[in-house]
């Protein structure tokens, strides 16, 4: 019986060990931090996906999206492809 008693307190025990050696934080400032997201979304790409007469196509797509990583990389921002 003692072993399951143990057995059961020994997360609520550990939690509170770890907490306390939980560094504290600074303060948040009055204004919040600002992420840059840009947000592609795709659709229906199977119908274009080769390019036409050397234009568009997913060539086109994944060089826009290399760049906008690229770009959002410098700033640290993040890009989500839908």
């Amino acid at each position: 019986m003692r072993r399951l008693v143990a057995i059961a307190l020994a997360p609520a025990w550990l939690w509170l060990v770890g907490a306390s050696e939980v560094p504290r934080r600074a303060p948040a400032s009055d204004q919040p931090a600002r992420v840059t997201l840009s947000i592609v979304g795709t659709s229906d790409l199977h119908g274009a996906a080769l390019p036409s007469d050397r234009v568009g196509g997913l060539p086109l797509l994944a060089g826009y999206v290399n760049n906008l990583r690229a770009a959002r990389a410098s700033d640290a921002g993040a890009v989500l492809l839908l």
